[in-house]
């Protein structure tokens, strides 16, 4: 059920421009704007055009759903709300060409899938912020430390800084981003606002790890565990960058009420404080935890791991949806109304109603390397 390239009747989202500041706590050499001018030419050697075939829906299960069928074909001129029923947000997500180029695709409510190219390379890592509209991405340049930041809105995404090493986006709050930087041996987190000036938080001389988390509770920063006895181990950090506890463990998720998703060898929920709490999760069925994330509405936590997906619920008797795969997946996501969860595959998306077990398999002519929504149903 696969889509043609097209145009769509409201494209807001995608016109919006960024704030043109260009400030950064230092600006890249000289040769990494040859470097990234070059990736950008690469860049724009797109080809907007695809098959368009169909195949029917999925009818509907049992809440426990086994292995997916292959994904192929697009679904002609149907907005996402029509190709999945009750589907409130716009989806949007990164995707990456055979020629290593990355584009931005936005499918609405009504009107088919618009692409667009992102002018950068597709050497790292992509995000969208909490509010589906703001893109990170993180470009590897061979032979150097750290990779070159561009952020912004899809369509004007520009380089702002070098030698960064991690990036997390603010868990409530649209435009603002935290990132680190390793400069002549110092670390340096910085945050910075949808204007892109960036404020130093703290530094220490020693390996500072990467900034996983961050929210109006403080940062989240995964440790190096080659530098640690303690294999996997969390530091957090208030707003100003005081140290405020430390706990074992690897960060999958945050929310903006202050709770971390962590696994230690369980599932385990995080208080910005530092508490506890064990999450009563078997992951053995789906071949452990690789990736996570919590409910908009703090209900339920999808979990994906080496063989599948399974949703819990947090607290409460919710039933729960379980689901596997052939492949190990890493990242899931949700709509705004805790309903859908939403998981790259290897190739499109897979879609999952947790209301009543049913799944839809989309976007298949496309490598979809990152997604998430414009929240429009909460």
């Amino acid at each position: 059920m696969a889509y043609r390239c097209g145009m769509a009747g409201d494209l807001r989202v995608l016109e919006d421009g960024v704030d043109r500041h260009q400030s950064t706590s230092r600006p890249p050499p000289p040769w990494v704007w040859i470097v990234v001018g070059l990736v950008i030419g690469i860049g724009f050697g797109v080809v907007f055009s695809t098959p368009s075939t169909s195949e029917p829906e999925p009818e509907a299960s049992d809440v426990t759903v086994t292995e997916l069928d292959p994904v192929e074909g697009f679904d002609d001129g149907l907005g996402i709300s029509e190709a999945i029923p009750d589907f409130g947000d716009a989806l949007v997500a990164v995707t990456r060409t055979e020629s290593q180029n990355l584009r931005h695709l936005l499918w609405p409510i009504a009107g088919e899938p618009v692409i667009r190219p992102i002018p950068v390379g597709a050497f790292g890592e992509a995000s969208f912020d909490v509010s589906g509209t703001w893109l990170a991405v993180s470009t590897r340049i061979p032979d150097t430390d750290g990779n070159i930041l561009s952020v912004g809105k899809p369509a004007s995404l520009a380089p702002r800084a070098s030698e960064v090493t991690s990036f997390a986006w603010h868990d409530r709050t649209s435009g603002n981003l935290a990132y680190t930087q390793v400069i002549d041996g110092e670390w340096v987190l910085y945050v910075s606002q949808m204007s892109f000036e960036p404020q130093p938080v703290m530094s220490r001389s020693e390996s500072g790890g990467e900034v996983v988390a961050w929210g109006d509770w403080g940062f989240a920063i995964q440790e190096d565990p080659t530098l640690s006895t303690q294999g996997e181990f969390i530091t957090l950090l208030t707003p100003n960058g005081d140290v405020k506890t430390s706990s074992p463990g690897r960060v999958l998720d945050s929310n903006g009420d202050g709770w971390i998703a962590i696994h230690d060898g369980d599932l385990k929920l995080l208080s910005a404080g530092g508490g506890l709490r064990s999450l009563d999760f078997d992951s053995g069925s789906i071949g452990g935890v690789l990736g996570a994330a919590m409910s908009p509405d703090r209900a339920q936590i999808a979990v994906v791991g080496g063989s599948g997906l399974k949703v819990s619920a947090i607290d409460g008797a919710l039933p729960t949806v379980e689901i596997q795969f052939t492949v190990p997946l890493t990242k899931v996501e949700w709509s705004s109304d805790s309903r859908f969860v939403i998981l790259p595959f290897l190739r499109g998306v897979i879609v999952v109603d947790t209301a009543n077990g049913l799944t839809y398999e989309k976007l298949g002519h496309h490598v979809v390397i990152e997604t998430s929504v414009i929240p429009l149903s909460r």
